[in-house]
């Protein structure tokens, strides 16, 4: 195509269809190195859940935006229904959403022009510590032979020779999906219809936030006192630190980026904040520009203030630039909030006996 479009250079249609085909192969290219890279990792057991507190409905409705764009593109009718109120949960996001789109973006695939696609969330129980929720991606596409519906779910794997070839794709999606329900404590399961439409559903027992944060109070950890400041971006996550230092006493003042944390912390009196809680990515200024923008303020409390990161990235030169950063601890998200709770306490003490001395 990038030969084409060097030979027809001077009329402009040509080149943009050369690019626009480039484009779709290249997207198909990176596509297919990530499930390569996913099946590489899960076969050799290196990829590992990340669970965080997330809202149940962002993940259905950032997979509806995703499946939308899909449907849009090949005049496939996609319907949602959401029988869940939102709510905050302990889940992987990235990866359930990864099983979803890739149940999705298959039934648009398989699906003719006009026909429906529908994605269903419906509440099967809960308790006061978690929810049991069923999630289907239900077509009206050209379904599944029966003798096919096994070798569906192994690795390159579409459903026949001919199904490779006129619909295209890698066949590894839902061998991938299949295996992340499986980390989850799921299955994925199918009903089908040659010529009609298939079915697909897997049911998924999700931790409730709201029973988490009750296990963060703890009679042993009383920060009462101590008023630290939040730089968290995202609103969720802002929430949980937020609950777990009410919980224990402390006050706290809030920024959403490294920019305002640092406005926030040179504004206010010397010794106002006795730590900063602080995330790592950031729009502005991210946390290890803030923390060494804090370090660097010519006051008395800038040096002796506790820093520490709260992030994501827990590789050991992740550890290595928190600290080297100026930051006084790092610890991964999601943490263990008893393990938390006592490393900031035994920040806090030492810094005071420090100053005492």
């Amino acid at each position: 195509m990038s030969d084409i479009a060097k030979l027809r250079a001077a009329d402009s249609q040509p080149v943009l269809d050369c690019l626009e085909k480039i484009d779709t192969a290249s997207r198909h290219l990176a596509a297919l190195v990530d499930d390569v890279l996913d099946m590489s990792k899960i076969e050799n057991d290196k990829l590992q859940l990340t669970p965080q507190i997330v809202s149940l409905h962002s993940i259905i409705f950032s997979t509806l935006d995703i499946l939308q764009s899909l449907a849009e593109k090949k005049g496939v009718l996609l319907q949602r229904k959401v029988n869940v109120a939102d709510c905050s949960v302990y889940a992987d996001s990235r990866r359930l959403q990864q099983i979803m789109v890739n149940l999705g973006a298959n039934a648009v695939k398989f699906t003719a022009k006009d026909k429906k696609v529908v994605l269903k969330c419906d509440m099967l129980g809960q308790d006061d510590e978690s929810m049991l929720v069923r999630f289907v991606l239900e077509d009206e596409g050209i379904g599944i032979k029966e003798s096919n519906r096994q070798c569906i779910f192994e690795a390159f794997n579409q459903g026949g020779r001919s199904t490779d070839a006129f619909y295209g794709g890698t066949g590894l999606g839902l061998a991938i999906s299949q295996k992340l329900a499986h980390m989850m404590g799921s299955e994925i399961k199918l009903v089908s219809t040659f010529g009609v439409g298939s079915r697909f559903w897997f049911d998924l027992r999700l931790a409730k936030a709201s029973f988490l944060q009750q296990t963060f109070v703890t009679d042993e950890i009383d920060l009462h006192g101590y008023r630290l400041l939040v730089v968290e971006d995202n609103e969720i996550n802002m929430e949980i630190v937020c609950e777990l230092l009410r919980n224990v006493g402390a006050e706290f003042a809030t920024a959403s980026d490294g920019e305002e944390a640092v406005e926030l912390f040179g504004e206010a009196e010397p010794f106002t904040y006795d730590a900063v809680l602080m995330d790592i990515r950031m729009p502005r200024m991210n946390g290890y520009q803030a923390a060494a923008a804090i370090r660097a303020l010519p006051r008395p409390d800038a040096i002796s203030v506790v820093i520490i990161a709260m992030t994501a990235d827990v590789l050991e030169n992740d550890v290595e630039q928190s600290l080297e950063q100026g930051m006084d601890a790092h610890i991964a998200k999601p943490f263990d909030t008893r393990q938390f709770l006592f490393l900031l306490r035994g920040l806090l003490q030492n810094k005071e006996n420090m100053i005492c001395k």
